[in-house]
């Protein structure tokens, strides 16, 4: 997608795209609540949308009208409830991930344990490393779901500071490209 960015000299898409994404970075990283939230609203416009565009696949001539029907209900639904109530929304995502993340643990130790299968003895403490990682980080999920989130949101924050570096330095170098290059065969 880049490719034609850069071949056709644009550069100030790249700068604009830089900018935004480290608007969105220094917002993530100052105010990481309200990314999560603005997060989860977007979500919620999404599956609204979704929704009603479900509806309007309702008036087709398909014997499966109903299933547009029911998707369309629980777009618009759920939506809806994340704009009612979207930090509880992230907070239950947290927490389901933590469930998650704690239950692939024991299984992944568990099956760092199964002898039926040829595995390494390195591949068994890699195994069992990996899970035990799941539970710690699963745990903490559970036990501090605001703070998970949050951490989630900075990371992302740092993760678009990173992009917006490299879409400046790739603006730059396209700036800088001399014109009139001729094309590869």
């Amino acid at each position: 997608m880049y490719e034609r960015i850069i071949l056709s000299g644009d550069w100030m898409g790249l700068v604009f795209k830089g900018v935004a994404a480290f608007l969105f970075g220094i917002v993530a990283l100052v105010r990481p609540g309200l990314t999560a939230t603005l997060v989860a609203l977007f979500l919620g416009l999404v599956l609204v949308f979704h929704g009603v565009m479900s509806f309007m696949l309702i008036s087709h001539n398909s014997p499966r009208r109903w299933l547009f029907l029911i998707e369309g209900i629980a777009g618009v639904a759920i939506g809806v409830i994340i704009f009612l109530w979207p930090r509880t929304v992230f907070l239950t995502t947290a927490w389901l991930l933590g469930v998650w993340m704690l239950l692939g643990g024991i299984f992944t130790i568990m099956g760092g344990f199964d002898f039926t299968f040829k595995i390494s003895l390195w591949g068994r403490i890699a195994q069992t490393v990996n899970g035990g990682l799941f539970i710690i980080f699963g745990s903490l999920l559970i036990r501090y779901p605001t703070e998970g989130v949050t951490a989630v949101s900075m990371l992302f924050g740092l993760l678009a500071l990173v992009i917006a570096a490299m879409l400046f330095i790739s603006a730059y170098t396209l700036l800088k490209m001399p014109r009139g290059i001729p094309q590869r065969d």
